[in-house]
């Protein structure tokens, strides 16, 4: 609040109303600003009052944007003041918020990469596990699911799930059980084919 603070002195703009706001959901934004914003704007007098708000996606590659912040600030009759944050003193150390985010945003790839690790290797043991039989992947994602393993979104399996994953990184053996699934005839003749050529006839 001490960056919006400044930036009105500098300005010579009187502070009306200060609203402080974070959205609950780590994945996405939402309008739940909305209702604050029309109460402050009942406060203002002048016709189209500023809206200074600090936008920490700067120097972040446009990471965590909020649109909707912009898009109910000018219904609501606001001119949206967008400015840079800067750092900031907190308990004797220099906080620098464009720094935090990107670090923030750096761990979050992260931890998002190796979930997708954890969920490729379950899925492959998994997949060792089901022989190849007639709704095979349904029985991959119900084993999976069973034992509490989702999926690299986060999701419980499904057998189409199964199928596309196994297809991006599954071994040669899972590919032709994909075509050999295929409702095009010609794909399917044509895994049978390299199925033989290669002596993996257990496929189908």
């Amino acid at each position: 609040m001490e960056r919006v603070r400044a930036w009105a002195r500098e300005n010579a703009v009187a502070l009306v109303d200060e609203v402080p706001f974070i959205d609950l959901r780590t994945d996405c934004v939402t309008d739940a600003c909305g209702e604050t914003l029309a109460k402050a704007r009942a406060r203002c007098n002048a016709r189209e009052p500023l809206l200074v708000y600090v936008r920490f996606d700067y120097g972040t590659s446009h990471w965590r944007r909020h649109p909707q912040l912009d898009r109910i600030a000018r219904e609501l009759g606001y001119k949206p003041i967008p400015i840079e944050p800067t750092p900031v003193a907190v308990d004797g150390t220099l906080f620098d918020p464009i720094r935090h985010f990107e670090d923030w945003r750096e761990l979050d790839a992260a931890q998002r990469a190796e979930f997708a690790k954890r969920a490729e290797a379950k899925l492959i043991e998994a997949a060792e596990r089901i022989v190849q039989t007639r709704g095979r992947y349904a029985a991959i994602a119900d084993l999976l699911n069973r034992e509490g393993v989702r999926s690299k979104t986060g999701r419980s399996w499904t057998g189409e799930t199964v199928r596309k994953m196994l297809q991006q990184t599954g071994s040669y053996a899972d590919l032709l059980a994909c075509w050999a699934a295929s409702d095009d005839a010609r794909i399917r003749e044509h895994a049978k084919a390299v199925a033989v050529r290669f002596g993996l006839e257990s496929v189908f």
